[in-house]
């Protein structure tokens, strides 16, 4: 396990943005997604629970305001998994700067699975388009925008406003 304090990543977190979206294939197959867990006060007991509510599942995480989490099989591979969440917030911060932050489409991630699956690598785009913020455009996220306007619809509707 290595904890760090990334900055650009960290940044991430005080402005609310999120690492979690499907964008790179590379940081799907060689680590996942990267949650951001709750915010708890660093060095506390809190701290330590909203890390074991992720890490399970994860292989990087993001501590709220705070810093990151990585593990791996060994030490070397726990590092260079934070370098490259560090290298990942640098990116999507870029392109953010430049406009829209494209997510792999639902194709493009069936495809990566099949591809890691013949690497030897397992990755689980289920996990892809829970966060709809942004450019999220997978049908996951898709079907969850229809949803809550259809309940606003509904709701306008019986409220006789619509």
């Amino acid at each position: 396990m290595v904890h760090a304090h990334p900055p650009k990543a960290v940044a991430m977190t005080v402005a609310g943005a999120t690492l979690e979206e499907c964008i790179m294939p590379e940081v799907l197959v060689y680590m996942g997604t990267i949650p951001t867990a709750r915010y708890a006060t660093p060095a506390s007991v809190e701290g330590a629970e909203v890390i074991e509510e992720v890490i399970g599942t994860h292989d990087a995480v993001l501590l709220d305001r705070h810093g990151a989490v990585t593990v791996g099989g060994d030490l070397m591979t726990a590092w260079e998994r934070m370098e490259k969440l560090e290298h990942f917030a640098e990116i999507v911060t870029a392109a953010r700067a430049l406009g829209t932050v494209r997510t792999l489409s639902d194709d493009e991630l069936l495809r990566l699975k099949t591809y890691a699956a013949k690497t030897g690598h397992d990755i689980d785009i289920s996990a892809c388009g829970r966060s709809c913020k942004g450019s999220c455009k997978t049908s996951a996220c898709l079907r969850e925008i229809d949803r809550v306007a259809g309940a606003i619809a509904e709701g306008l509707r019986e409220a006789g406003v619509a």
